[in-house]
């Protein structure tokens, strides 16, 4: 698995009801707190991939950015940070550059066998996509990219209501807006079911 903390949060999870973990196959979570799309690819594709039964990403906001820093580390921008030290890039260079990172892994995946199924963690897309590319990413893999209810924050919200999916402060009183611990096991018991499907 892969993703922002929406994802990183889903290993947080003991013992998930009515999910096998073990038909999960073998698991790792690189899910990390804030990260964009471009961190997702790349720390995906750094993986030997062919160890892993089953691959899961959670597709971050398309607002997110990264900067090389002059130490050779790179950074994650926000795009609050991008607009006050950088030109903002246009709406559609951002999603062109989004269905670039899906399709780049959705291709090496499919090339070399490895079953896969792609998510957004939440929804940042205003408008839809103006682009040929676009036609080209599996709707089957990638459901909620086509079904806005298949998002995982609009899915457990519609399971279980706003008050019961996401947690609306964190334990120091700061907003938080991640999903709860129940809907952390609903979403994983999608998962579990989608899985199950191949």
């Amino acid at each position: 698995m892969n993703g922002c903390s929406f994802v990183r949060n889903l290993s947080t999870i003991s013992n998930p009801s009515n999910v096998h973990w073990g038909e999960l196959g073998k698991m790792c979570n690189d899910g990390k707190d804030g990260v964009n799309n471009q961190h997702i690819l790349r720390t995906t594709l750094s993986r030997n991939l062919k160890d892993y039964s089953y691959i899961y990403i959670g597709w971050s906001s398309v607002y997110r950015f990264e900067a090389m820093m002059s130490d050779g580390n790179t950074t994650n921008i926000t795009e609050e940070e991008l607009d006050k030290h950088w030109q903002l890039p246009t709406e559609q260079w951002i999603y062109d550059n989004f269905i670039n990172q899906v399709l780049t892994l959705q291709n090496y995946l499919k090339y070399n066998n490895i079953p896969f199924f792609f998510f957004l963690s939440f929804d940042t897309l205003h408008h839809h996509f103006n682009n040929e590319l676009f036609k080209l990413i599996d709707e089957d893999t990638f459901p909620s990219l086509y079904n806005r209810d298949l998002v995982y924050q609009n899915y457990v919200i519609n399971k279980l209501g706003k008050s019961k999916a996401i947690n609306e402060y964190d334990d120091e009183g700061n907003v938080d807006g991640h999903p709860t611990e129940v809907a952390s096991r609903v979403w994983l018991k999608y998962l579990n079911e989608r899985r199950s499907k191949i």
